[in-house]
């Protein structure tokens, strides 16, 4: 069973779970807990807050693995002896609603998840 859960960016800063006080989809605000200056509401309008889908699958250190994360992925060896590690960012395909890996150093491809045997996460698009 997939997990649903969701990172959130907030001006281009990850969110940390716990510090999510409400998400009110209906008004379009994020309630959340900043360690500067408490509690704050912030408008969501697709620029200033981003809400990341957990992709259900796990990397090699047991952590989820999220959209817009960059990961090292190695292959599935289609060739005998021979196995690549590249790394991909994590996107979602919405005409076709499935993750995917975006090879953005190399060939520009896009691959499937199940064309590689393991993963690991090295950071998120947003996370310094």
């Amino acid at each position: 069973m997939r997990v649903i859960d969701f990172k959130v960016v907030v001006h281009g800063k990850v969110i940390n779970p716990e510090e999510i006080n409400y998400i009110d989809f209906r008004n379009q605000i994020l309630s959340y807990y900043d360690k500067y200056t408490g509690d704050k509401e912030v408008k969501i309008d697709g620029d200033n807050v981003i809400l990341l889908q957990n992709t259900g699958i796990k990397d090699t250190n047991g952590r989820y693995i999220y959209q817009q994360d960059i990961v090292e992925a190695t292959d599935n060896s289609r060739y005998i002896g021979v196995r690549t590690t590249d790394k991909y960012e994590v996107r979602w395909n919405q005409d076709i609603c499935q993750f995917y890996l975006y090879m953005f150093d190399g060939d520009f491809d896009n691959y499937n998840f199940d064309d590689f045997e393991s993963f690991k996460i090295l950071k998120n698009k947003y996370e310094e």
